[in-house]
């Protein structure tokens, strides 16, 4: 079974995936709105490739697999599919594409991550139960290259190296590490940790207090969880946090990193970022920052305080 297999109680594989805010997509297709509208794609093509279909990830893996996406600016949905209206393994990437879906939620990207939060769990727990890695103090680890492993468990280890390596690991203080050019890497649990090391490496933690680190030129990272932490190191990186009381850093030069949440952050030379704030009379806003411009340092943290960026305290 793989990811796009994975069916929830109603008999849905529920995807996640990003549009922009004038809800038009590739060939000018627009994206009705409204949670329970249904959407099919006029050019429906079955082959496991780019095109003729509605593209995301499945259960929230391999965020940013085969496109780009703007943590703060885009709409976020989840969308239901019926399992045979699904083609995985796109580009043999950990995308997939569906012929016919209904929205489920549209909102933001923290949002989005919690929807399907526990279908990933449990989409990784059916996995790791074929493969026999399934328990309390699991321990896993698959070496070689388009290596694939996962393993369910409370307290679970999961270790896959190998160049286009794929990997997940569900569970309580689960600890997740993939190493290899262009590695993808998932966690899920509350305290879970979760590293990917690699060129082009993607990875994704999701889970209160969750740690998540990517290493990498064009490496991409996201965690989602309260008091979530994730960095990602490398050339051109591009890191992003969503949660409350996040800590979201992005090292290297030409760096980007947001916060969808509130927290502090920082980037490397030549860096971005933005970060949210809250006011009561107005809801949420976002400030963003550029190294060289209006005071703003590499390798410094800032927060937001009384509508405006400042260096964090303790530094």
């Amino acid at each position: 079974m793989n990811f796009h297999e994975f069916t929830n109680a109603d008999g849905e594989v529920l995807i996640v995936r990003r549009i922009p805010q004038n809800r038009t997509t590739y060939n000018d297709f627009v994206w009705p709105s409204g949670i329970g509208a249904v959407v099919e794609v006029p050019d429906w093509n079955p082959s496991p490739v780019c095109g003729g279909g509605l593209h995301g990830w499945p259960w929230g893996f391999g965020i940013g697999d085969g496109c780009d996406f703007d943590i703060i600016e885009d709409i976020w949905l989840v969308v239901g599919a019926k399992p045979e209206d699904v083609i995985g393994e796109i580009d043999l990437g950990a995308k997939c594409k569906v012929r016919r879906c209904t929205i489920r939620m549209e909102g933001d990207f923290l949002s989005a991550m919690q929807f399907v939060q526990d279908g990933f769990a449990s989409c990784v727990t059916a996995m790791a139960k074929e493969m026999e890695l399934a328990g309390y103090n699991a321990h896993g680890s698959v070496a070689g290259y388009n290596a694939h492993g996962s393993v369910a468990g409370n307290n679970a280890h999961g270790s896959v190296a190998g160049n286009n390596a794929k990997g997940s690991v569900a569970g309580y203080n689960a600890h997740g590490s993939v190493a290899g050019n262009n590695a993808r890497g998932s966690v899920a649990g509350d305290n879970a940790q979760g590293s990917v090391a690699g060129n082009n490496a993607r990875g994704s933690v999701a889970g209160d207090n969750a740690r998540g680190s990517v290493a990498g030129d064009y490496a991409q990272g996201s965690v989602a969880g309260d008091y979530a932490q994730g960095s990602v190191a490398g050339n051109n990186a591009k890191g992003s946090v969503a949660g409350y009381n996040a800590n979201c850093e992005a090292r290297g030069e030409n760096t980007v990193a947001a916060i969808a949440g509130t927290g502090r952050i920082r980037v490397g030379k030549r860096g971005a970022f933005a970060v949210a704030y809250y006011i009561e009379s107005d809801g949420w806003r976002f400030l963003t920052g550029k190294v060289g411009e209006d005071g703003i340092e590499a390798d410094v943290w800032y927060v937001v305080r009384d509508g405006k960026l400042c260096r964090e305290a303790t530094e």
